[in-house]
């Protein structure tokens, strides 16, 4: 099995700053993609809307990044237009 069919399952992807992205659900709204942020990036949230098939659809590319980043302090959301669920 490769990287790209464990993306999602909280197995591969991921970084220091980051726990490998995970794939849920949000009753009402829909598929989504998120990572929790962990040491330094505790309490942050990156998510997308529907299921990331890989780590570079989530991660994005030359500089376009393929989720929004939410701060978990109520403010310095990074609003790219990849999520736009409840708190959006």
């Amino acid at each position: 099995m490769s990287a790209n069919d464990r993306f999602g399952t909280g197995e591969v992807g991921g970084s220091p700053d980051y726990e490998p992205p995970v794939h849920g659900y949000m009753d009402g709204y829909g598929e989504v993609t998120a990572s929790f942020g962990r040491g330094a990036a505790d309490g942050e949230t990156l998510l997308a809307d529907g299921h990331a098939r890989s780590r570079s659809q989530f991660d994005g590319h030359r500089g376009k990044r393929g989720h929004d980043h939410y701060d978990g302090q109520g403010g310095g959301a990074d609003h790219r237009g990849k999520y736009n669920g409840p708190g959006h």
